[in-house]
């Protein structure tokens, strides 16, 4: 049966708590599901970019959003089951951690929803971030349950932006804030995505 291929469609708005950007396009091609905050958001079109037409990538991405408040998005990417789950949160869970500090919550419920995919990339965060007190230990603690939902489940595999971050020239990956990643920054982003994807969801 033949499937029919729409264009391209990009909406940002404004939702109470943030912008939101959904870049969806389909086509043939396996489908990756991207799932993010505002670092996702601002990276969008590079990822795409990235991924090239061999993907079609299904973008959806909130400024300011958590873990816990993306879930419905991955609720809803985990019911069509795509070739691939790209997730990218957990950076406002640490720039959040004195109103909203069971951060761990969130995760669980997340990893119950990636756990039956069938290739996830799951994207450390940048452990430099700026912010309240326990905003680094929170930072570290999502990556330490990243590396270890990743050893303990052979669909889940890193993308280890915090190590790209902490290998590289901060100030070319990072603009001033030190939460979102420079054009460079971005570009880099889209390349460890991309190179995750291939090595790892093509086994």
């Amino acid at each position: 049966m033949l499937r029919r291929v729409p264009v391209v469609i990009v909406v940002a708005a404004v939702l109470a708590g943030g912008a939101y950007l959904a870049i969806s396009q389909w086509s043939s091609a396996p489908t990756v599901v991207v799932i993010g905050d505002s670092i996702t958001y601002f990276s969008g079109n590079d990822i795409r970019a990235a991924l090239g037409a061999g993907y079609d990538a299904d973008i959806d991405a909130g400024i300011g959003r958590r873990i816990d408040e993306m879930l419905p998005a991955l609720e809803r990417a985990a019911h069509t089951h795509p070739f691939a789950v790209v997730v990218n949160l957990g950076s406002n869970d640490a720039l959040q951690v004195r109103t909203h500090p069971d951060w761990r919550r969130g995760f669980d419920r997340m990893l119950a929803l990636l756990t039956s995919q069938r290739c996830v990339l799951v994207t450390t965060i940048n452990t430099r971030l700026p912010g309240q007190a326990g905003t680094g230990t929170v930072a570290n603690d999502i990556n330490t349950a990243l590396v270890s939902a990743a050893d303990a489940h052979r669909n889940l595999h890193i993308v280890d932006w915090n190590a790209a971050v902490h290998g590289g020239d901060e100030a070319t990956l990072l603009t001033p804030d030190r939460i979102h990643p420079s054009p460079a920054g971005q570009l880099t982003l889209a390349a460890l995505t991309r190179r995750a994807l291939v090595d790892q969801c093509h086994k």
